[in-house]
């Protein structure tokens, strides 16, 4: 083989717009901002955080539809839309076909609000539960036949709220009844504390309820995400303003590059089922292969684990500079705390690479053995993001630590802007190579494999691993991210010497990609 061809090289993910920086950074614009959506600030985010505020707004704005067009008491409109989950356009197509069916099935009376509550008859009646004789405005229907003391009703009703979410479809009392206890009835009769707890309970469903809308399951986090991708393009990962990364499908912590399937862990074998494995394979053999099965798992293992913890000290270490550190630099450099956004910036993007590159072990860990190529190619990627990441890091730990102690004032404001600028396009370049990376990922690099099947046919021989890709590590499909694969790839100089199996596994996954790129440039 000619050794031209093996002349040192490396690819890089950076977009073509982008400037890949060593130990030099510039820029001419001090003022660029970055974009907040980090990680996946390519696939276009296509969620929306929402706290209660949002979302009562957006309830009240259905209830209102609902009362509107059907013309009929808020009360009521809360129970329909409690039984069709939420879903105006099949609450109004059920009302309108048949209305008395809908009010039955929801236990709905067509009554005046003040028939459940006789504000002034005195006349004395037995109570259904206590059987006490009361007067009748001290009772309460459900706009039935059925009377029932305001204490009896008070105890049933706090009752039915404490036990939780049932509430919201409580019945009338009497056993044989279906007549609806409205939320005026809840209003009426229940403490404030019991009030807040239902009205929670509203809101909950109206979450729960919807295809669209998830509660954050960050640690005592108040907001929901709305996701309106069409569930076929872009990413799953969410960043919730808790800074809780999660991915939005599965609701486990965010897993990219793997897809929901592989992102447990679980190879989806049954961990408690006995399979005979091994056949007419020596027990001596057997126990080697299941000693270099275990050093494995635990070499990818403890890497995943090492990422993890990694993850959460530089969570910690933004919420120490987020609640003491800024306030020193905005003292030192009389800056307000909204200039310093940056660094901001820079710890959330440490905290989604890590994650990232967490789950990149579990990329690597199920890479089969026949794929050699491929594995030599994504370990030398794999590198290259964590050395870019380190470059964040070490920026963004180190160097800040020189202007927030400021002891001698040696830092000057001059060389203070000169870190920001670092610091920023720092920040810009990792998220575009990882945010490339976790793309050529869950394409299963699959330049790798449209090269090797284009060597294969030139020349007639396996090069040495298999054409096809695991499916599992494969992770979902993207529209038209194939045919612009190799745009974001480009030759660089080497930085890091490599052996001769990895310069030739390299050059197999990359000269179908490099042949494209100079032939791009010729033309």
């Amino acid at each position: 083989m000619d050794s031209d061809r093996l002349l040192p090289y490396t690819f890089s993910l950076y977009s073509d717009d982008e400037v890949y920086y060593d130990d030099v950074y510039a820029s001419d614009d001090d003022d660029r901002d970055l974009e907040d959506n980090r990680v996946n600030s390519t696939s276009e985010k296509s969620y929306h955080l929402l706290n209660e505020d949002d979302l009562v707004q957006r309830q009240q704005k259905d209830i209102t539809n609902v009362t509107t067009v059907l013309s009929i008491p808020r009360d009521s409109a809360c129970m329909l839309l409690l039984r069709y989950n939420w879903y105006v356009s099949r609450l109004h197509e059920a009302w309108f076909q048949d209305e008395a069916k809908v009010r039955g099935s929801v236990g709905l009376l067509e009554v005046d609000p003040a028939v459940k509550f006789p504000r002034t008859d005195g006349k004395i009646v037995d109570c259904g539960i206590c059987f006490d004789s009361v007067r009748k405005c001290d009772t309460a229907t459900c706009g039935c036949d059925h009377s029932f003391c305001k204490m009896c009703w008070k105890g049933y009703v706090s009752t039915a709220v404490n036990d939780g979410p049932g509430c919201l479809t409580l019945r009338c009392p009497e056993p044989s009844c279906d007549a609806a206890v409205c939320p005026d009835m809840i209003n009426e009769l229940a403490t404030v504390t019991e009030k807040k707890r239902y009205d929670h309970f509203w809101l909950m469903t109206y979450v729960e309820s919807s295809n669209k809308i998830k509660w954050c399951p960050g640690p005592g986090c108040d907001y929901a995400v709305e996701f309106a991708d069409d569930f076929e393009i872009g990413s799953y990962d969410v960043s919730c303003f808790c800074k809780y990364g999660f991915c939005w499908k599965c609701m486990e912590d965010a897993h990219r590059p793997l897809n929901c399937e592989t992102g447990g862990g679980d190879d989806g074998r049954a961990c408690n089922a006995y399979t005979k494995e091994g056949g007419g394979v020596p027990a001596e053999q057997q126990r080697e292969l299941a000693k270099k099965a275990i050093e494995r798992y635990t070499h990818y293992y403890e890497r995943w684990a090492a990422n993890e913890k990694s993850r959460k000290q530089a969570l910690s270490d933004l919420h120490k500079i987020e609640s003491d550190d800024l306030m020193t630099l905005s003292l030192n450099y009389s800056l307000p705390e909204t200039q310093l956004q940056f660094i901001i910036d820079a710890w959330l993007q440490i905290v989604e690479c890590m994650c990232v590159l967490k789950w990149t072990y579990a990329y690597g860990y199920y890479i089969p053995e026949t794929e050699e190529a491929k594995r030599i190619f994504f370990e030398y990627v794999q590198g290259e993001a964590e050395s870019g990441l380190e470059r964040l890091h070490l920026c963004a730990e180190k160097e800040l630590q020189t202007y927030i102690m400021n002891e001698d004032d040696d830092a000057s404001e001059e060389q203070f802007n000169c870190f920001r600028v670092k610091l920023s396009d720092l920040t810009r370049v990792t998220r575009s190579y990882f945010e490339n990376l976790v793309r050529a990922l869950e394409n299963g690099l699959s330049d790798v494999d449209s090269h090797e099947a284009q060597t294969k046919g030139d020349t007639g021989f396996d090069q040495g691993a298999a054409g096809g890709s695991s499916s599992n590590v494969r992770g979902r499909s993207r529209a038209g991210q194939a045919s612009d694969g190799s745009k974001r790839m480009r030759m660089t100089t080497m930085r890091r010497p490599m052996n001769d199996t990895q310069r030739h596994a390299a050059w197999m996954a990359g000269e179908s990609w490099s042949n494209d790129q100079l032939g791009d440039q010729d033309r």
